[in-house]
């Protein structure tokens, strides 16, 4: 699994370093020599400042290589005199350090980067990866597809591992002052270079046969700016360009599609210890006026809110991992949206723009967010931790999380799908706040509200919200009884029954509240109906249920449309029929907190949380393959079986703590499959 990792890194660099015209005319004449290249041990001209770097020994030492290149850089008549790129050079030097780790690239990223990501291709975690089928079938996928690359973008031994490090990290740089920015100009790469002997060379050899390329030098460091635009289509916009001609020939289009004709480039320069690439020079000049700027020496690295993002104890593991600032990355957010590539239309430049301002309100006390994927033992795992700026009381921490999580016991096992949570009022009442800022939600939301009443006759807040205070379950699962699973999906006796109920459980602290919601819509649904929908109460395992029932004229017998039973004393329970609230009073024979899935899904998140979102993929598949026509039964649907069943199940969960809120997600996966040799096989 690491190796397709390591191809698929190659592939990437490559195609975004070398798809460009030049290079493509290059490589059709000459294949032959490309197999055979070897890395110069002689550079004539160095990328970083003007200096001349001659040595044969390809082992050198970056410590060495940098301690050279300064001694090099003061002795030059030129560069002595220029105090600015001097000092550009040396505080870049002075950032660095070995080993090549994620947090020794922010030593040379602003303080105030909006965000910083890493690819660390060294984790074992890639490793582990092996072990479960879904990324042994996603490898051989990924395997052949790479087989239609040229062997340059694929070879990460002779391509990348001569000169690349352990962490490719990627940022947006923060928004400059007085400028619109877009992620052109705020987006790079930094990849680690262990030999940067080898990285010069290859680029070297790359300037030799480009004919579309331009050098400039910048405060000392020297910039390759690439135009991609030029000549013939570059392999992302013939790919761009074949979709759209495509989609214009099955589907008609109002508009011809039109491809951006503006003029696209690849900045590449080589930084001690990093090559950076960008699709503009502007960013690549923002990371070194950072170093040197006024005298301002601040670093991402030395962020106070940046140091939970590495102090974590998954982040050196961690496959990928992410800070982000919050506040910056909107400000980011609301310059690109204004970009006028992207050519939004007014209507949707006003929704964005007010999802911007909700989402800035939202992220106030908060200074910094990061994030995590993993490998751990039952599959893959996302993390997601934000850090607040003022500690939460402790009876706002027990507020926020549940404490006995009560509600799971009256869900079934077997349960497809379930959403629980608590307080549905309180959630409620953050988001109609949100919503009333705006002109346009308010009115939208005053209007459902008076919808609501002339439909119902009931207020939303006080007759249904009011009352949701406790914990609630929405959730799918199994049932042959019920209204639903008496519907046949494609009028055929030979279809199946849907076999599918849906349930609500709530909790409540004030019963007789709920109790006056119910008998109104009771009365509700029979005024509507003029007596079609009767109301009927009967008992089911010792518990009364209360059931909305409907007569066909054509079918004697009643259907049950919904049913309703208290549980306990402040629990109450709705589902889609008598028949399917049958199999959950007073409760499941089987109930979900004691299910092995459930309990492999949930047992790694933190406790207590604010509730879980969980789909058994398991028992979920079984039941859509019922309605599966035979003709799909293909190869292709056959490979996509097998891939999407190597999944038992997807979990998710947010907790609380004084200082942080976390929110995780866990894919549980199937281990390997072992393969049947031929004498098993007839065995079996």
């Amino acid at each position: 699994m690491k190796s397709l990792v390591k191809k698929g890194t190659t592939a990437m660099i490559g195609l975004l370093l070398f798809s460009t015209p030049a290079y493509s005319e290059y490589s059709t004449n000459n294949q032959s020599s490309k197999s055979n290249f070897k890395y110069p041990t002689n550079v004539t001209q160095n990328l970083i400042g003007k200096s001349i770097l001659k040595t044969t020994d390809k082992s050198l030492s970056l410590k060495q290589n940098l301690k050279q290149k300064n001694i090099l850089v003061q002795a030059n008549p030129k560069n002595s005199s220029d105090s600015l790129t001097n000092t550009a050079i040396l505080n870049l030097k002075s950032k660095q350090s070995s080993p090549f780790t994620a947090a020794n690239a922010a030593k040379i990223l602003p303080a105030d980067t909006a965000l910083f990501g890493y690819v660390n291709t060294s984790s074992p975690d890639w490793e582990d990866m092996g072990r479960f089928q879904l990324f042994r079938l996603l490898g051989q996928a990924i395997s052949t597809s790479l087989l239609f690359l040229p062997r340059e973008y694929t070879n990460y031994a002779s391509y990348l591992q001569p000169w690349i490090g352990d962490h490719v990290v990627f940022a947006f740089l923060p928004k400059t002052a007085n400028k619109l920015s877009s992620i052109d100009s705020s987006f790079l790469t930094l990849a680690a270079v262990k030999d940067e002997q080898a990285l010069q060379g290859l680029l070297e050899k790359f300037k030799a046969n480009a004919k579309n390329i331009k050098e400039q030098e910048y405060k000392g460091i020297k910039i390759l700016e690439i135009d991609t635009s030029q000549g013939n289509s570059s392999f992302t916009q013939q790919t761009t360009l074949k979709f759209l001609q495509a989609r214009s020939s099955m589907t008609p289009l109002k508009k011809k599609p039109k491809i951006n004709r503006q003029r696209q480039t690849l900045a590449i320069a080589i930084v001690p210890g990093y090559v950076t690439v960008a699709t503009s020079i502007q960013p690549i000049k923002q990371l070194i006026d950072s170093s040197v700027s006024q005298g301002n020496t601040d670093n991402l690295f030395d962020n106070p809110n940046f140091q939970p993002a590495m102090s974590h104890p998954l982040a050196n593991k961690a496959m990928f991992g992410m800070y982000q600032n919050p506040m910056e990355y909107v400000n980011l957010l609301e310059n690109f949206i204004k970009d006028p590539r992207l050519s939004f239309p007014p209507e949707s430049m006003e929704l964005l723009n007010t999802n911007i301002k909700q989402i800035r309100e939202q992220i106030k006390p908060y200074n910094s967010t990061n994030s995590f994927i993993t490998i751990q033992s039952e599959g893959l795992r996302f993390q997601v931790v934000a850090h607040r700026k003022k500690p939460l009381t402790a009876s706002q921490v027990k507020l926020a999380n549940i404490p006995e999580e009560k509600i799971l016991s009256f869900i079934p096992a077997a349960t497809y799908s379930a959403f629980t949570g608590k307080d549905i009022n309180q959630t409620w009442q953050i988001i109609s706040r949100l919503l009333t800022t705006q002109p346009t939600t308010a009115d939208s939301l005053e209007e459902f509200r008076k919808f609501f009443r002339s439909n119902t006759g009931l207020d939303f807040e006080k007759d249904i919200i009011n009352w949701m205070d406790g914990e609630y379950a929405f959730f799918f699962y199994p049932t042959k009884g019920g209204f639903l699973s008496s519907v046949n999906p494609n009028l055929s006796s030979a279809s199946p029954n849907l076999n599918l109920g849906i349930g609500l459980g709530l909790q409540t602290s004030n019963r007789q509240a709920v109790s006056n919601t119910l008998d109104k819509l009771n009365k509700f649904i029979q005024t509507v109906s003029k007596n079609e929908v009767t109301v009927s109460k009967s008992t089911i395992k010792g518990n009364s249920v209360t059931s909305w029932e409907s007569q066909s004229p054509t079918d004697p017998s009643a259907y049950s449309l919904l049913a309703y039973s208290w549980l306990d004393d402040d629990t109450v329970m709705i589902t889609t029929g008598k028949g399917a609230i049958a199999d959950l009073v007073p409760q499941p024979y089987v109930s979900l907190p004691s299910a092995y899935n459930f309990k492999t899904a949930t047992n790694s998140f933190p406790h207590p949380n604010a509730g879980y979102f969980y789909v058994n993929m398991g028992s979920l598949l079984s039941w859509v393959y019922g309605f599966v026509p035979a003709e799909f039964n293909s190869p292709y649907f056959q490979m996509f079986k097998q891939g999407i069943g190597s999944i038992y199940s997807i979990s998710s969960s947010s907790s609380t703590t004084a200082e942080q809120e976390q929110f995780d997600t866990l894919i549980v996966l199937a281990p390997v499959r072992k393969e049947l040799n031929r004498f098993e096989k007839v065995k079996n």
